[in-house]
């Protein structure tokens, strides 16, 4: 999943997500901020897209940083689950058909 996020020192940007769950995610970039920074992301959920903050909870120099989302609505956290659930069942299944 693309996501985007902004602090208030750097300028806005956009990197790849891992380990998406309801409450935060892996975000790979080769600069990551220092924990318990505080930024805002933004990512597309189907046809919506979402801002929330987050918090930067893990800092991997040259690989990425874990995040965890700070002030993501119930609702929108819960329509994450599901997305997610609906994309892992979608693998499984290509991934029967192709064996």
């Amino acid at each position: 999943m693309e996501i985007s996020f902004e602090d208030t020192r750097r300028a806005h940007m956009q990197c790849s997500a891992t380990d998406i769950g309801g409450r935060g995610c892996y975000i790979e970039t080769f600069s990551p901020l220092a924990i318990n920074t505080e930024i805002i992301i933004t990512f597309w959920l189907d046809s919506e897209k979402i801002r929330a903050a987050a918090i930067v909870r893990t800092s991997d120099p040259g690989v990425g940083m874990g995040i965890e989302f700070s002030a993501l609505e119930d609702h929108i956290q819960e329509r994450l689950q599901e997305y997610l659930e609906k994309m892992d069942k979608g693998f499984s299944r290509a991934a029967t058909e192709g064996a």
